[in-house]
């Protein structure tokens, strides 16, 4: 399943993390003690000669290299990795260094030196930097594993004696007897046997509405049983489920985004081609002179123009946005995905639990024929509480958000007819609650106007209930899904910023068009099954567009998965939220805006940090073509070099998010 495959990442992950750390402290043990070696020579101690620092930084700096340098010389041959990346040019230039060391070692002379402190040092800024990134994406996947919690796999079952097994989801078998109570999922396809109910399909299809299931009708795994208790026949093994076919999709050959080429990668390639442009002219320059004097001018300007700034400018950012979005609430599984958020193109919305907030509230109450809103609403709670449709739990909260103390009544003869309404005697009176049909076929006079007005609603995303006391109508409530209050303005945002938008959602066409003509221009798309989301966003992605999925629900991780970028809500389904590339802990579309905003300023500051790394090398180049490049002032300027991309880096702590969003320009144009 899909929960393996997150629990593997984040093993393999930590295994990554381990072997990072490793390799930075051997490296580091070597750099410091060669490093010491320098100074003293450096100094004209007497008992400190370039041979015994030599010979010294030879036998520390081969095993190292050797080991510390095994995951770049791996990943030439990989099959999945990208066709150039900055590994390339790192090993280029440590493998230069440590074959010009070891020829001035072999056969020394007064105008060489060897660089074996300079390559431990590239070597332990390359891993301190992808330590911190991987240590902080251990971090991220802890929390987002708290997020997505894994459902059971328990399943009672009615064997031949008439009794409850337990049984393991995987060992369900065609023709199983399955138990599923009010509230609970169905574990796998099945036929009603005795019963009704009503079934919550919100995970599958959307539909923010129960939907009634009478006996011998099919029923979905992933859906849930909401009315009261039943028996269903598995017509299906969880593997060949509905639900099963879903995680199936999942698994499929989808892009692995995590293993594409790096933002620093393209600039590295140019960085190189400058490097060994500029050595091959310095080379060339001296060769008619001195040979030896030609090849260690070469080999310093590949040294100092070793693009290690740029190697750890990628994972510096990484790092801090990581802990930047941690802080807001923002957990960034894929950086990747995250760095390319700020070119997204078109945003898909899922509707119920993302636009909306996914549950039903009361947005009028209604009361006639002199029945008393302070004893008529209680009445309708008491019953209502005894049921676990969503209906009848927005009816409870809006109850007891105005009576809080509710009496204690008598109730016999509670009977739910699924899809129609309630039934009950509380108190001795007679009651009914439910559609206005079923209210008119137990001979309640519902007058014609209100029928045909709320026939004329049918393009509005509200729901009435009707509730008769004795034989007269009392009361009419409106429910509807509430719209997110920030979700207008973050619409208003992207469409500030040129991005287009689109709602897919299952639900009904008329509610789906209610929700997007409040929000303002965003195109609906309605009846939307997880295939055909996941298809939307393929047709997007055929057409060039960077495509961006926001959803919260098992319809919804297909498209996630298959998206450029794919963001889940942390209070929806654990297998959206392990399919996806970003999680929002709280259901805030804030956090869409604030995210977009620092995937800007990231990049913005990556590609500073190149220019940066670019325009320090290119101002010790000439010093190096000269050779006036020791192997201390080496050292201290590829430790400088890694300091100013640092405190470039650090200029995102204090990104102001309020700020840059009230700007009405481009996102390209955001100044930083």
């Amino acid at each position: 399943m899909i929960f393996n495959h997150f629990d593997q990442d984040l093993k393999r992950i930590g295994g990554l993390e381990k072997s990072l750390l490793l390799r930075l402290v051997i490296s580091g043990v070597g750099i410091l003690f060669l490093t010491w070696l320098s100074v003293l020579v450096e100094f004209g101690r007497t008992t400190f000669s370039h041979e015994i620092y030599y010979w010294a930084g030879l036998t520390l700096t081969t095993p190292i290299l050797y080991f510390a340098g095994v995951p770049l010389f791996r990943s030439l041959f990989v099959a999945d990795s990208p066709r150039f990346s900055i590994d390339i040019p790192l090993l280029l230039a440590l493998v230069c260094g440590y074959g010009y060391s070891l020829y001035a070692t072999l056969f020394p002379a007064d105008n060489l030196y060897a660089y074996f402190d300079s390559i431990l040092i590239v070597l332990f800024i390359v891993y301190a930097g992808r330590y911190l990134e991987i240590f902080c994406r251990r971090r991220i996947g802890r929390l987002a594993q708290t997020l997505s919690v894994t459902p059971s796999t328990q399943v009672k079952v009615i064997k031949a004696d008439n009794q409850f097994h337990s049984c393991e989801l995987k060992d369900i078998i065609l023709g199983d007897i399955l138990y599923i109570g009010p509230g609970e999922y169905f574990p796998v396809d099945g036929i009603i046997l005795e019963s009704d109910t009503s079934v919550d399909e919100s995970m599958i299809t959307g539909e923010a509405h129960a939907i009634p299931k009478f006996t011998h009708e099919v029923v979905r795994a992933g859906t849930c049983n909401l009315d009261k208790a039943i028996t269903i026949r598995a017509t299906s093994t969880f593997h060949h489920s509905y639900f099963g076919k879903i995680l199936a999709t999942l698994q499929q050959a989808v892009p692995n985004k995590e293993k594409e080429m790096s933002p620093s990668d393209p600039i590295a390639l140019w960085h190189q081609m400058i490097a060994l442009t500029c050595s091959a002219a310095i080379y060339c320059w001296w060769l008619p002179f001195d040979h030896s004097f030609a090849l260690f001018c070469a080999t310093c300007a590949i040294l100092i123009t070793c693009p290690c700034t740029i190697a750890i400018a990628y994972p510096l950012i990484c790092a801090c946005v990581l802990e930047m979005c941690a802080k807001r609430g923002i957990l960034i599984k894929n950086p990747s995905a995250f760095f390319k958020f700020c070119e997204v193109e078109h945003i898909l919305f899922d509707k119920t639990g993302t636009l909306t907030e996914g549950n039903l509230i009361v947005a009028k109450a209604e009361f006639f024929n002199g029945a008393k809103p302070e004893i008529a609403l209680p009445l309708i709670c008491v019953i209502e509480q005894n049921t676990h449709h969503p209906i009848a739990h927005a009816i409870v909260q809006y109850s007891r958000e105005r009576y809080p103390e509710l009496e204690t009544a008598n109730i016999q003869r509670l009977r739910v007819f699924p899809g129609k309404g309630v039934r009950a005697i509380i108190n001795g009176r007679f009651t009914l609650i439910g559609s206005s049909d079923w209210l008119r076929k137990n001979g309640i006079f519902v007058p014609a106007d209100v029928i045909a007005a709320q026939e004329n609603q049918i393009h509005s995303d509200l729901i009435f209930v009707h509730c008769a006391i004795d034989g007269l109508e009392v009361a009419r409530i409106h429910l509807k899904d509430k719209i997110r209050k920030e979700a207008a303005q973050v619409i208003h945002f992207l469409k500030q910023r040129n991005i287009e938008m689109t709602v897919l959602s299952g639900d009904r066409p008329a509610i789906v068009n209610a929700i997007a003509s409040q929000l303002g221009p965003i195109i609906a798309t309605a009846g939307a099954m997880p295939q055909d989301k996941e298809a939307q966003v393929a047709l997007l992605q055929d057409q060039g567009n960077i495509t961006a999925m926001v959803g919260d629900g098992l319809n919804d991780a297909p498209a996630l998965k298959r998206a450029d970028i794919g963001i889940a809500i942390g209070t929806g389904n654990a297998i959206s939220i392990a399919s996806s590339d970003i999680i929002l802990q709280y259901p805030e579309l804030t956090l869409i805006q604030d995210c977009l905003l620092l995937s800007v300023a990231a990049r913005k500051v990556l590609r500073q940090n190149h220019l940066l790394g670019l325009g320090f090398c290119l101002f010790m180049l000439p010093f190096a073509a000269f050779g006036q490049l020791t192997p201390l002032m080496m050292l201290m300027s590829l430790c400088l070099s890694t300091l100013i991309v640092m405190a470039n880096t650090a200029r995102l702590k204090f990104f102001k998010f309020s700020h840059f969003a009230e700007l009405p320009t481009g996102l390209r144009e955001l100044p930083i």
